[in-house]
């Protein structure tokens, strides 16, 4: 090891380093700062003084193990799909683990993946590293590199 500079203790330092336990920032913090929308869209970034029940959701719903599952019977454009993804956005850079998303059929598919879900992912820095190549994209399937 000394012929390439590194000393046993800057190894085992290193190596403690890369395994360490990730602690997740709280999505409520996190989203404010990191999410953004694409510029056609109303909002430009996620704001929970917009939409003050998508705080509760988070808090009462995501952020409870004991909870599993969460039904959301809003009325139409109070958040729901940005919440979603504003969700997947901050699994993927600070939570990264398996994901799934069901659509009731592929035509609401594929229009929410190309006109929602990529353009918004692109344009959260923290996501956008790590999203395939336009060429490598698929039209059904979002893969993220890290989960």
């Amino acid at each position: 090891m000394k012929d390439y500079g590194v000393t046993k203790d800057a190894l085992r330092l290193s190596v403690a380093h890369a395994f360490r336990k990730r602690v997740p920032m709280n999505p409520l913090q996190w989203m404010p700062w990191h999410v953004r929308f694409p510029e056609s869209w109303e909002a430009t970034a996620f704001d929970f003084d917009m939409a003050p029940h998508v705080r509760g959701v988070i808090e009462r719903g995501w952020l409870n193990p004991a909870i599993r599952k969460m039904n959301l019977q809003w009325a139409t454009r109070l958040m729901k799909t940005s919440t979603l993804l504003s969700l997947i956005c901050w699994v993927a850079a600070e939570a990264p683990a398996p994901m799934v998303v069901l659509f009731g059929d592929r035509m609401v598919l594929t229009n929410t993946v190309s006109e929602q879900m990529y353009p918004m992912f692109e344009a959260t820095r923290p996501v956008r590293k790590q999203l395939p190549p336009d060429h490598k994209r698929n039209k059904r399937v979002v893969r993220f590199a890290d989960c």
